[in-house]
This record gives structure tokens, C-alpha cells and sequence, in this order.
């Protein structure tokens, strides 16, 4: 029998075709009813959401299908990956930088940095040299405020605050020619 998470789609969309485009990369597999978590509405109300489901065989490579045919895709494209696949996040947003514009990272941290510091700020600096922007923004808090441990479901209220927040400065940014 396979993992309930690991079921359905590899791939849920959401949001208009044509507009900025947001690859969300999630470990937990959250979107299994062929919806993005509801608490993603907002931010699909003005951009394409892709949830990739990573549970489900096959759903990194079907995400990398995409960034390379970035005319059907649309951009700017925006990362978002959590903590276990931080690394598959920023490697992808390296062979893809004429296309991806930033990559959001949440909780990286929870994913064994001890073995791969020097990998991740390598390749952030990269990644930052070719004008891509790396930023965390979102980490689990230990206490009250979090009941859950690292990292924090995508889904999570204050992941999606802090991405649409994120998000919204990059696009002023963009359209102010910086």
C-alpha cells in the first residue's frame, strides 16, 4: 500500500495561465485532492500556482519538465521549497536562471545543514551572482507559538503570509527597474 500523501496528482494548478508563475516544491504532499491548500487562494488569485507534490513518483521530474520549456510556463517563475528539498530547490533554480526570479525557502535549516552548509552557500552565492534572490521566509519557532516541528506545512498561515509578502516586494522591485 503507498503512503496516503504519496497519491494523486504529482501536479496541482491553480490561478490564471499566463501570470507569474509559483512553483511550490512540497515534501508533505499536501494538494492530494487536486487542490492547493486553501490558505494559497489569495496568492492564486494573482499568479499560477503549481503545487508539486514530491511524495507522488515522478513529481520533481514532471517540475523540471516545466522550467524547461519556460514559454509555456510563463515567468517569472518563484520557487518555494521547504526544508528537506532546499538543496533539489536551489539546484533546479540553477539550471534554470534565465527563468526562476527568487527562490523562498522555509525552514531550511531542518534538512541536515550540518552536511551540506557549505553546498547551500555556495550555491546561494551562485544563484545570487546570476540575480536570483535566495531568501528564508518562513522558520519554525520552538514553544507554544509552533506546535508542529520543522518544517512547516506549506500550507501553514504564516509560510503563506510570508511568501505573498515576499512575493509582493519582488514584484514592486521588478517593476521599479531595480
Amino acid at each position: 500500500m503507498s503512503e496516503p500523501r504519496a497519491e494523486g496528482p504529482a501536479l496541482v494548478w491553480a490561478g490564471e495561465s499566463g501570470a507569474p508563475v509559483v512553483l511550490v516544491l512540497d515534501p508533505l504532499g499536501e494538494a492530494k485532492h487536486e487542490e492547493i491548500p486553501p490558505t494559497w487562494n489569495e496568492i492564486a488569485g494573482d499568479r499560477h500556482v503549481c503545487w508539486c507534490r514530491l511524495p507522488v513518483a515522478g513529481g520533481l521530474t514532471e517540475a523540471e519538465e516545466l522550467m524547461a520549456d519556460p514559454d509555456a510556463l510563463g515567468s517569472p517563475v518563484d520557487i518555494v521549497v521547504s526544508g528537506p528539498n532546499a538543496f533539489d530547490g536551489l539546484d533546479m533554480a540553477a539550471r534554470h536562471t534565465g527563468t526562476v526570479r527568487s527562490v523562498l525557502l522555509v525552514d531550511p535549516e531542518s534538512h541536515s545543514l550540518h552536511d551540506g552548509e557549505d553546498r547551500m552557500s555556495t550555491r546561494r552565492s551562485e544563484l545570487e551572482g546570476a540575480g536570483i534572490t535566495v531568501t528564508v521566509v518562513a522558520r519554525t519557532f520552538e514553544g507554544d507559538r509552533d506546535r508542529i516541528g520543522p518544517p512547516l506545512p506549506l500550507g501553514h498561515p504564516d509560510v503563506v503570509q510570508e511568501v505573498h509578502s515576499t512575493l509582493t516586494a519582488l514584484d514592486a522591485t521588478s517593476r521599479g527597474g531595480v
